[in-house]
């Protein structure tokens, strides 16, 4: 059985981890790479997907992977999860919860 406050540890640490775009404006939204801060073009996104490893104390390590609209950065190459209210309050707690199923870790 998992301790309540595992989930939120888990989740603070993948947030950490995965490259997001920042968000920018409230009107005309714009998204910026999160390395170099260049406007990104959201036109032409790809579908991607980032693994991302989990080393926890007394467990497996494991991975969460999320798909996604990906973005990169034409004057840094980085690639990058477009960050939406999606990503951070459907897609990414989704994952987790795939990803504690298949390591049999109880709700």
């Amino acid at each position: 059985m998992m301790n309540a406050e595992f989930p939120a540890f888990v989740l603070e640490d993948v947030l950490k981890t995965l490259p997001q775009s920042r968000a920018k404006g409230l009107v005309n939204k714009q998204h910026l790479c999160n390395k170099c801060n260049t406007v990104l073009n959201i036109e032409s996104l790809e579908n991607g997907e980032f693994q991302i490893p989990m080393s926890l104390k007394s467990m497996q390590p494991f991975r969460i992977g999320i798909s996604g609209p990906v973005a990169k950065c034409s004057a840094c190459m980085t690639l990058q999860m477009v960050k939406t209210r999606e990503l951070e309050n459907a897609d990414i707690p989704n994952a987790m919860v795939s990803a504690f199923d298949r390591i049999g870790l109880k709700r």
